[in-house]
């Protein structure tokens, strides 16, 4: 294999790439793969609504993979499955659960749907009387409200933070924080978040270090605030890498 030219592995390289080409997507067949009595393969996303073979036209079969074709086909590389994304990874790779170009949405009000790496510019464009906050000391007044949503860009990231009033009462109220990361790739250094919140008559104050996580949804309770005639409190964050 050492003596092989380099253009005959590669011709060979193409040619089993060809082979395990979907049909549909004509991009390497991701699992659960799916074949055709004529023996062709899609991807099972691919196959979903279809009804025989784009290829042969013949039904599919519900006979499995021989254990090798299935082996092989693993171990080739894929393409992202994120929409233009167009960087191949392999079965062990974290990239697709970080990747920038993976679908989300506006929460703001559901307005927009598109990569994650786009939703900043999204808000600063479409929401400009919105501020994005930052990774600098930064302040959000909440008045008579159960709910507030603002985004955060810090250090290349974007999160949404969500302010919920839990446990309300005659007396008291209890305020929760979401950090909901979008990534835009994975973070190599840590997050550390400072938070004060006072009111008139009360203060507190905690750090916390957010912890990355494909898909997570960092939750945090403050102690439980007291009633005043104002109905006024302010949150202050900020952002920090150590």
């Amino acid at each position: 294999m050492d003596n092989m030219p380099q253009h005959v592995v590669k011709r060979s390289f193409q040619k089993i790439l060809d082979i395990a080409r979907c049909a549909v997507c004509l991009e390497t067949a991701r699992p659960v793969i799916v074949q055709c009595e004529g023996e062709h393969i899609l991807c099972g996303a691919c196959s979903e609504h279809l009804k025989e073979c784009p290829t042969c036209k013949r039904p599919f079969s519900d006979a499995k993979l021989a254990r090798f074709v299935f082996q092989v086909l693993h171990a080739l590389p894929k393409l992202c499955k994120h929409t233009n994304c167009g960087v191949y990874v392999s079965d062990d790779d974290e990239h697709e659960d970080w990747c920038g170009f993976q679908s989300t949405t506006c929460v703001l009000c559901g307005c927009w749907i598109g990569p994650n790496r786009d939703i900043l510019s999204h808000v600063q464009q479409d929401h400009p009387s919105v501020t994005v906050h930052s990774e600098r000391k930064s302040a959000v007044t909440i008045k008579g409200q159960s709910r507030v949503i603002f985004p955060i860009s810090a250090f290349g990231q974007f999160f949404w933070a969500m302010f919920n009033m839990i446990d309300v009462n005659k007396i008291s109220f209890t305020v929760r924080l979401s950090l909901i990361l979008e990534p835009n790739d994975k973070p190599s250094e840590e997050y550390f978040f400072e938070v004060s919140h006072y009111d008139e008559k009360q203060f507190f104050k905690s750090k916390f270090k957010y912890t990355f996580q494909a898909g997570f949804v960092f939750d945090i309770s403050f102690p439980a605030f007291f009633n005043d005639t104002k109905n006024e409190y302010v949150f202050e964050m900020t952002i920090s890498k150590e």
